[in-house]
């Protein structure tokens, strides 16, 4: 499960990596088109630069790519590895427990209560701490990481936006309580 978790942060760093590199490969081609532009009779040797340059960008992209696809199945197989072996030991727990119930306990019940009961916990048990752990963990890094990177890039729309944090969170406060209200009522009648 660490194994997971250092996946699921890697991952996270990778993403706004790709962005940098889809920026860097976009500027490259609005300096190309502007450059073209202003002066026409411009030397071939620099299309051959714009190619090697776009060349080495997508190479990058494409690394990146495979690096999230292997550590997208780590993260994927870690975390559902260990939930399947906690389902296990749950299992294993619950069939001991009931190995030592008194006779008289069994004879309250019904014959199915106990697969049903089992298999459904069970089953919301590994989902919730399976698959979902390193995707949250893997989108908390990216937002992290993407803020950090927004605010180096960007840091006077960063800071505009920042700013408007309290105002949006109260006014989404606000709305939910709204539709919260409207619902109840909505539900009452």
């Amino acid at each position: 499960m660490f194994v997971g978790f250092i996946a699921a942060l890697c991952a996270g760093t990778l993403y706004p990596t790709l962005q940098i590199v889809f920026g860097t490969f976009l500027n490259t081609f609005v300096q190309h088109a502007t450059d073209n532009t202003t002066d026409p009779n411009k030397n071939p040797s620099y299309s051959e630069d714009f190619l090697r340059e776009i060349g080495e960008l997508c190479l990058y992209s494409a690394g990146i790519g495979v690096g999230l696809l292997v550590i997208n199945y780590i993260i994927l197989s870690t975390f559902g590895l260990s939930a399947a072996n906690q389902a296990y030991k749950i299992r294993c727990l619950f069939m001991a427990s009931m190995l030592k119930q008194d006779i008289a306990y069994f004879d309250t019940k019904q014959t199915g209560d106990f697969a049903s009961v089992m298999t459904g916990d069970l089953k919301k048990i590994e989902d919730g701490i399976g698959e979902k752990v390193g995707i949250c963990t893997n989108l908390l890094s990216t937002c992290i990481i993407s803020v950090i990177v927004g605010t180096y890039y960007g840091w006077k729309l960063a800071l505009v936006t920042f700013s408007l944090t309290p105002v949006l969170t109260v006014a989404q406060a606000l709305l939910s309580k709204v539709k919260s209200h409207f619902f109840s009522d909505f539900a009452l009648s």
